[in-house]
């Protein structure tokens, strides 16, 4: 029988629409994230399948934090990442974080600019999955020299009943683009005016 992780004092990350993310009481460079609802449990059923199987294993990827597994917790069955945090120890900033905010900073955007032509460039040459891209769930990892390293962190996988993108490239790019087309499309509806112009170049 597997031991089970007690989540009761663990400190929460974040909150999703289904899912809950914990730091991971026994080691503080992992997160624990799980389901906290019926649809939670399918997508985190979905991402577990995608991160674990072997499409993701054949396309290594620079944009996804490492998975390292399933694990039985208080609060039922999570899965296990890399915490991400800057060279510093401080949280990431999020491109949800950084389109909200109207003031303009050049070296930050500069660098955020940059992180986000990498985020396109690696999403298609990884050939990276996901179900939708949110801005929240884009994070940008500062290191120790100040440039910013751009990960994809949910809603992972592929929803469709027969995934073909698992298995035909050209089903898959499709697919990439499509959602890449609709995350601008969403971050130009959440971001304020300053940001346009940094958007319409992605």
């Amino acid at each position: 029988m597997r031991n089970i992780l007690d989540l009761s004092n663990a400190v929460l990350i974040g909150k999703g629409t289904h899912k809950k993310c914990f730091v991971h009481p026994q080691d503080p460079s992992l997160c624990v994230k799980v389901a906290y609802n019926e649809l939670g449990k399918r997508d985190l059923n979905r991402e577990v399948k995608y991160l674990s199987g072997g499409y993701r294993r054949k396309h290594i990827s620079t944009i996804l934090p490492r998975f390292y597994g399933t694990v039985q917790t208080s609060l039922g069955e999570g899965y296990v990442v890399d915490f991400l945090k800057n060279a510093d120890d401080t949280p990431c900033l999020s491109l949800k974080t950084w389109l909200e905010t109207a003031a303009a900073n050049a070296q930050l955007d500069s660098l955020i600019q940059q992180a986000m032509l990498v985020l396109k460039q690696k999403i298609r040459e990884e050939q990276v999955l996901c179900l939708a891209i949110y801005p929240e769930n884009i994070l940008f990892q500062k290191d120790n020299a100040g440039n910013y390293r751009p990960f994809l962190v949910n809603d992972l996988g592929n929803a469709a009943r027969i995934p073909l993108a698992y298995w035909v490239e050209g089903v898959r790019l499709r697919s990439i683009d499509k959602r890449w087309q609709e995350f601008l499309n969403r971050a130009k509806a959440q971001s304020v005016p300053e940001r346009h112009a940094f958007i319409e170049k992605w």
